[in-house]
């Protein structure tokens, strides 16, 4: 009997044994699994960790002047105001929705739909209406205090003081397109790039640097604090061979007919004036043309996008004459 039990007791101190050091295995996993998380991997979390409560917010900055060969600006920018909402600070109240209704022109449902699809946004703040003129901008700014999560946003806007002049020469902006974005890191959705003209060519001399605002949130997203700013900086003044005086010149003796007149400087070879006619005012691509205008300009039978004085075809004239 004594010798049964005695069985039995080593059996199970065997078995407490294995126990043991199955129990001692998992505490050293255990341990060694919080120590690479802890220690070797402790950057990686932080970052991830970061990135949940601190937003960053892009600060756009304006682009650079185009001026001709005297200093006279050609190309510029101009504050314009936005009618924004930041998502995470939105309330929708009946009221809110029936103001920003009746000035974005979009419907109620429509604005609760873009704030709910941009929630992930946090304090990113949504535009609903672009480039409020002076008499709409006094009527929110005066409504403002009652609306919770609704703010005006001040942007640059690209503009051409002299409307159609020089327009193939200076060309025009355009909002950068998805598929554009692959391998631009210092590109989003909603920057301007050039799409035409000297705006194309010089792009990246003309873009200003991007500044940020660190924006540091609580869990729903909601601002707590301001953590830090980068101001944004304007991009470089681009000067052309080009003259005022000789553009305007050439673009009167043309007077709407279709044709162009290219005047160089035989000793340099620089541009003193190229103008192809008919033209279009690339005012008119700063805040975004509607798919119609478009689709107008486009179809026009005579061109006014072809930039007829380097890419059209033309018999050669005779020297003598």
């Amino acid at each position: 009997m004594s010798e049964r039990s005695n069985n039995t007791s080593a059996i199970t101190m065997h078995r407490i044994s294995k126990l043991k050091f199955l129990l001692i295995g998992i505490c050293i996993v255990f341990v060694a699994r919080l120590w690479y998380l802890q220690v070797l991997q402790s950057s990686y979390y932080d970052k991830r960790a970061r990135r949940h409560w601190v937003r960053s917010i892009v600060i756009r900055a304006p682009r650079g002047l185009i001026v001709d060969a005297d200093g006279k600006v050609l190309a510029t920018n101009i504050t314009s105001y936005n009618l924004c909402v930041i998502p995470a600070e939105f309330e929708p109240s009946e009221s809110a929705l029936r103001f920003l209704s009746a000035i974005s022109k979009k419907s109620k449902e429509e604005i609760l739909k873009l704030v709910d699809e941009s929630r992930y946004r946090g304090v990113e703040p949504i535009v609903l209406r672009k480039s409020l003129d002076s008499k709409t901008l006094i009527e929110v700014l005066e409504h403002l205090h009652a609306l919770t999560g609704v703010t005006v946003e001040e942007v640059p806007v690209r503009c051409y003081p002299h409307g159609k002049l020089a327009a193939h020469v200076l060309g025009y902006i355009g909002e950068v397109m998805k598929e554009e974005l692959n391998g631009k890191g210092e590109l989003f959705l909603g920057d301007k790039v050039g799409r035409l003209g000297v705006e194309k060519s010089y792009d990246e001399f003309l873009q200003g640097t991007k500044g940020y605002k660190l924006i540091e949130v609580d869990a729903t997203g909601m601002p707590i604090r301001r953590l830090s700013e980068i101001p944004a900086h304007p991009g470089k003044t681009l000067r052309l061979t080009l003259h005022l005086g000789w553009q305007k010149a050439c673009e009167k003796a043309l007077n709407g007919r279709k044709g162009a007149i290219v005047v160089m400087d035989v000793r340099d070879g620089g541009i003193l004036a190229m103008c192809s006619s008919p033209s279009f005012s690339p005012n008119d691509f700063s805040n975004g043309m509607s798919r119609e205008s478009w689709q107008k300009l486009k179809s026009d039978k005579y061109y006014p996008l072809e930039v007829s004085a380097i890419s059209g075809c033309y018999s050669p004239g005779s020297t003598f004459k």
